[in-house]
């Protein structure tokens, strides 16, 4: 279903279309947003595709890095979480960079982490002392179960 009728200068909600190299362009939002299902509609794969690298861009845009950044961390790293070592095809999702909270843009990037490691710094509040105490919780278990 195309929203658009060729040759017109306004949309089925009556707001203009500014026509470009090779698509129309209309200020309403609910046009905007048929174009957007119908494209996801017509290509699945590139809506998926797309999706993630904007996520990616967006999330590494937060804290002053970009894709080649990321990319230069990831080869530093082997493809690995900084903590657990599990490498990145092992994992269902990409690496995340971690980040201090108390800190604001480049300043707060640190390493790459996966999921179930940037969780568990991030409940125990980043405090090395919870951590530590986690540690110990978990000797004194093993000891105790042999």
């Amino acid at each position: 279903m195309n929203v658009f009728k060729p040759n017109t200068k306004e949309c089925p909600h009556g707001c203009l279309i500014q026509q470009f190299a090779y698509k129309i362009v209309c200020s309403c939002r609910t046009c905007h947003y048929d174009m957007l299902k119908q494209w996801t509609k017509q290509f699945p794969e590139r809506t998926k595709i797309k999706a993630k690298q904007y996520q990616r861009k967006f999330k590494l845009r937060k804290f002053g890095l970009t894709l080649e950044d990321y990319d230069f961390l990831f080869e530093l790293q082997e493809g690995k979480c900084a903590i657990c070592h599990t490498h990145q095809s092992k994992l269902k999702r990409a690496l995340a960079l971690d980040h201090h909270h108390a800190k604001v843009g480049i300043d707060s990037a640190r390493f790459l982490l996966c999921t179930k490691c940037n969780v568990l710094i991030g409940y125990a509040n980043e405090n090395p002392e919870i951590l530590q105490s986690v540690i110990e919780y978990l000797h004194m278990c093993n000891t105790e179960s042999k």
